[in-house]
């Protein structure tokens, strides 16, 4: 009796731990269950919060815009991994209201599925806008960076188009210069300006079927040919404007040199005895041998002529090509200056040569008497000479103007 007694009383002890372990699942799960509804309810709501922030077509306007979208739906990409992890906990919440066999797991089985089906729906709209927006960013970053370079490409263009104004050898020098900076600076941006109309042509292929990418693409080729061709055709007109400086400084040598001659050819000293007439003709033939050499310089320079003014051809008809296609907006008209000599008439006396009557700073004396010095070195009276040096007290050098330079009395002179 004592042993089936002890049974029975083990079994209802049995019974009742059972049903206690029941009654702390059920109210665990009600619990868990409880949580998980609340969380799926908030989890809900911050989804469609999210998802009326997203809905939107606005990829904005300009680069910042753009920048301050991509910023946005990046923060909210950041809230949907928060939800992602949010939900990873949620599943395990669900699994424990299953386990307890909970009569609103059905239920809340739904509502966990339909959550995360928009929420699967809602990030990949995120991820969808972000792709758009990066899409965006290189549209406008492409613009801005046109736009910029296409800044730089008129102002260069205006540039190397000006006049050539060169008023000597060392403005032309400065200029030039001035375009090997701009060789240097078009070389650097010569790539850059390629890599912007390759990336242009990148986002045409990528769907962009916008009509100003394959504008700016055209321009800035255009403009980058045109920018080529003025800078090499200013080069050509520097090199132009230096060989004009060089060809007038020759031939105003040359002239100078005409003229210092001349004086002594015109002369109509024949001499007054056979002495002076025989240095007259020593002079005359030295002259003619300095003539004969310098027939050389004035073919040079008559030949250099004709190159000038063949290449000053050439450089106006590819100006006008230039004009034609729309490379140079405005004429230009370069403006070398170049020195030159004023005409001043020249007094000859029938016997004497007489000096041009102009300031110098040569200092000039006159023969108070006649003298015949060494080496054939003859002067006459009132003849004007160019006073060199005064030796001594005594003696003075003085330049004759067919003779050259002798020693005169210093009392012969006045």
């Amino acid at each position: 009796w004592y042993q089936r007694r002890e049974r029975a009383i083990i079994q209802q002890w049995n019974v009742i731990k059972n049903k206690l372990n029941y009654r702390n699942r059920t109210l665990g799960g009600a619990s868990d269950a409880a949580a998980l509804d609340t969380a799926i309810t908030l989890t809900k709501e911050e989804v469609n919060d999210i998802r009326s922030s997203l809905a939107t077509n606005d990829l904005g306007n300009h680069l910042m815009s753009v920048d301050n979208l991509i910023q946005e739906n990046q923060l909210q990409l950041t809230a949907l991994n928060n939800i992602q992890e949010r939900l990873i906990q949620m599943d395990t919440k669900a699994e424990n209201v299953k386990s307890c066999d909970h009569p609103d797991y059905p239920r809340l089985g739904k509502k966990m599925k339909d959550l995360k089906e928009d929420f699967q729906k809602l990030q990949a709209e995120a991820m969808s806008r972000q792709k758009l927006l990066e899409k965006s960013r290189h549209y406008h970053q492409f613009l801005e960076e046109c736009n910029d370079q296409m800044l730089w490409l008129d102002d260069s263009i205006t540039n190397v188009s000006a006049p050539v104004i060169a008023k000597d050898i060392h403005a032309v020098a400065a200029q030039q210069n001035k375009a090997r900076v701009m060789d240097a600076e078009l070389a650097v941006r010569e790539p850059e300006v390629n890599k912007l109309v390759g990336d242009g042509k990148r986002l045409l292929n990528s769907g962009f079927n916008d009509k100003l990418i394959n504008e700016d693409i055209q321009k800035l080729e255009l403009k980058l040919s045109n920018l080529k061709m003025a800078l090499d055709d200013r080069k050509d007109r520097l090199q132009a404007a230096g060989e004009v400086h060089q060809y007038y400084s020759d031939i105003n040598e040359a002239e100078s040199w005409i003229k210092e001659k001349m004086p002594i050819a015109g002369s109509e000293n024949y001499g007054k005895d056979t002495r002076t007439a025989e240095i007259l003709v020593k002079g005359h033939e030295h002259l003619c041998e300095e003539i004969s050499g310098y027939q050389g310089e004035i073919k040079n320079l008559e030949s250099h002529a004709g190159k000038l003014i063949e290449k000053f051809k050439e450089s106006e008809d590819q100006l006008t090509g230039l004009r034609s296609e729309g490379v140079l907006d405005e004429f230009v008209e370069d403006e070398v200056y170049v020195p030159y000599e004023v005409e001043e008439e020249e007094t000859y006396n029938k016997d004497v040569l007489v000096p041009v009557t102009q300031e110098t700073d040569v200092q000039q004396v006159k023969m108070k008497y006649k003298y015949l010095g060494e080496e054939g070195f003859a002067v006459d009276k009132d003849e004007v000479l160019e006073l060199v040096e005064k030796t001594d007290a005594h003696w003075w050098m003085v330049k004759h103007p067919y003779m050259g330079k002798g020693l005169v009395p210093a009392e012969y002179l006045q």
